[in-house]
């Protein structure tokens, strides 16, 4: 049931447009609440300041995220975003954008310890799959783990969409 759960999410992130692969660390002791309140603002706000047409057509970034706790307890997304209507030029326009939203947001909320920007608690990178889906199986290795239950691994996943993240169960309408 996982292996098949977890294959219809990989088939699923292949068939998409995919742009940008976002992570997104947070200080120790930020709760999950937290965590997933911020993902979503930001997302929210860097959507708003790509183009006019977001708001105007209502067209949207889409994506899955998977959320992981870290040794320290600590919630860490990784996002693999889709853009369908062409709203993100760049990697570095899109990086720009959230170290601009980042920036409004309190600095002591992000930890440093393992992402690219020291700063910020993040990581943009551009999507990529040579062929093997590495990252799509990457943020989806929960299902891999037996000690987790099947609930537990698909709580972790969410899909980008409409201006949110639904987490948990409405993913498997896919």
């Amino acid at each position: 049931m996982k292996q098949e759960y977890r294959q219809g999410i990989i088939d699923f992130i292949k068939m998409q447009p995919n742009k940008i692969h976002l992570t997104l660390t947070f200080r120790e002791g930020t709760t999950e609440r937290q965590a997933e309140v911020t993902l979503k603002r930001l997302l929210w706000e860097v959507m708003g300041r790509l183009k006019r047409r977001f708001y105007k057509k209502k067209q949207f970034l889409t994506g899955i995220v998977s959320k992981e706790l870290q040794s320290n307890g600590t919630v860490h997304f990784h996002a693999i975003i889709a853009d369908p209507h062409g709203l993100v030029q760049s990697r570095q326009q899109f990086e720009d954008l959230v170290r601009f939203r980042l920036s409004k947001y309190p600095v002591s909320q992000f930890s440093s310890k393992t992402v690219t920007d020291i700063h910020k608690g993040f990581s943009v990178q551009e999507y990529y799959d040579k062929g093997d889906c590495a990252l799509a199986k990457y943020i989806t290795k929960l299902f891999e783990n037996w000690s987790i239950s099947f609930d537990a691994a698909q709580n972790s996943i969410g899909i980008i969409g409409e201006g949110d993240i639904a987490f948990g169960g409405s993913i498997g309408r896919l």
